[in-house]
Parts: C-alpha cells; structure tokens; sequence
C-alpha cells in the first residue's frame, strides 16, 4: 500500500488494495508464461573444442568446452561440465521413435513410419503432424531445460532423404526445424542444426550452430561455410569407420582450417571410452 493510500477512506483502501493484488497476480502470472529471452549464442573462435558422446554420462576432456550428450545424462554430469566452464548440449531424436525411449508409447501410431535402416528398435516419425507430435517433442525439450541444458540437439530431421514411408519433403523439414527453433528459444536454449546441409540457406537465421557428420568423407565440408560466414560455430565429427587418424591428422584437419570447423574424430559408438582425436586449434 502506498503512502498516500492511508488518506483514502476505508472502502477506497480496500479496493485500492484488491486492485494492487489482482495486478501483481497477473503480473506473475504472465512472467511464468512469457518465454525465456535469453540463450547461449556462441561466435566462430579457436577457443571452441566439442565432444560427441552419445553413451553413458558425461565424460569430460581436457580442452573440450563444448559437448553434446544424450538427454539421459545425468543432471549432476551436466552440471559438473557447466562447472568447468562447458557448455552442453541435449541430444533428442527429432524425426525418428526409439523404442528404448520412456516416452516411446505415447507416440500414436499414425506417427510411426518405416523402421530405420541400420537402427533397429527405431522407426522415421511424420513430422508433417505437428498436431500430434508437438506435444511429445514440447515435453522433451522441457525436459532438457529443467537439466540445465544449454543447447537443443535434435537429430534425424532429414527424412526426406531416407524411405520414411511418409512423402516427406524438405519444405516439412524446414517448418519442422523452425518450430524446433522457436520452442528451444523460448525455452532459454540454443538450437544446432544436425546435418540437413541442403536446407542452411532456409533455416540458419534460426539456428545458432550447426553439426555435421562426415563432411569430409563426403566431400560437402564447402555447404556448411553458410554457417560460419554468419559468425556461427560448425562441430564437425569424422568417423574412424569411415577414415583413418592419419588422413583426418593430414587431410580432414586441413578441409577443417579452410572451412573454420571445430572438427574431431570418433568412432561410431560414441561411447566415452572410444577413441577421441581434435585437429589442433
């Protein structure tokens, strides 16, 4: 109550009083509602070293600042990383249901596609249902920012590529990824861009960096330049399945400099234990 107030007569104190109330109400009410403004919108620099690790905790590494890890990982091992000064990302598959998943049963079965070669107890989502796949992805993606994540990490939105058994098209992608955007954003997080090199020039004036997998061996490192000519970081991850250190040591790392990629080598388990190589910065 304000100092004048206490002039007013008793009625007039009283409605004064209801009104200040029902202001700071709705005035809470609409903090607890309006998005989240702020999130980590990293700069291209030498400084940044990743980590792809998609089982188990987190493990850290000296040198590393950046890591991607599953959304299963542990609150405390996000937490520990944050400590040191990294920063973490949420790995959630976007486009496929994975059977291992605790939500996996509240996909409905309209949703559920071809199974996804190479990946069994995984299956391609329609992503053109947004009606019914939003809620799922909202709750995930809630779910990383009450962990403490700092970046959304959604992987497997390039079914148009792949026989999904839906007839996906690179326009579904597009409004997928920008939704997927808007709610990591209004969540306090930062969005990476996995792969999906053909649709940079749509979509990365929402994302705030990117991933890509095996530009090198595929020989299409040129198509994520997009990204950092914008000043946004690109983490780039070899695979020894695919190249040998030596030729990531002599050749990877050097398609690496040119493009200005954070680039390392894996294998493809992505187990903490499995071998871990970064071009020098």
């Amino acid at each position: 109550m304000t100092f004048w107030s206490c002039f007013l007569p008793d009625g007039a104190r009283h409605v004064l009083a209801r009104l200040l109330i029902a202001t700071a109400v709705i005035s809470c009410a609409a903090a607890s509602s309006s998005p989240l403004s702020q999130w980590w919108q990293p700069e291209v620099t030498d400084s940044l070293q990743w980590q792809l690790q998609l089982q188990g905790d987190l493990v850290p590494i000296a040198g590393v600042n950046v890591y991607a890890v599953d959304a299963d990982a542990s609150v405390e091992s996000v937490q520990n990383a944050q400590r040191q000064g990294a920063k973490v990302m949420c790995y959630i598959s976007a486009g496929s249901a994975e059977n291992w998943r605790n939500d996996y049963q509240q996909f409905p079965d309209a949703l559920i596609g071809r199974p996804y070669d190479g990946w069994p107890g995984e299956w391609w989502l329609d992503i053109r249902r947004l009606d019914l796949l939003a809620p799922i992805m909202r709750a995930r993606i809630q779910a990383c920012r009450r962990k403490g994540f700092d970046v959304l990490d959604p992987d497997n939105i390039n079914g148009y590529e792949n026989e999904t058994g839906f007839p996906l098209t690179r326009a579904d992608a597009v409004r997928y990824i920008r939704w997927l955007a808007a709610e990591a954003h209004r969540n306090g997080m930062a969005i990476s861009l996995k792969n999906g090199e053909d649709l940079i020039d749509q979509v990365a004036d929402v994302v705030d960096m990117m991933q890509s997998e095996s530009c090198y061996f595929y020989g299409n490192c040129d198509k994520v330049k997009v990204i950092t000519e914008l000043g946004k970081p690109v983490f780039a991850v070899e695979y020894l399945e695919q190249i040998s250190k030596t030729e990531f040591a002599a050749e990877a790392c050097e398609a690496a400099k040119q493009y200005k990629l954070s680039m390392i080598l894996r294998a493809r388990s992505l187990r903490p234990d499995s071998p871990y190589y970064a071009c020098a910065r």
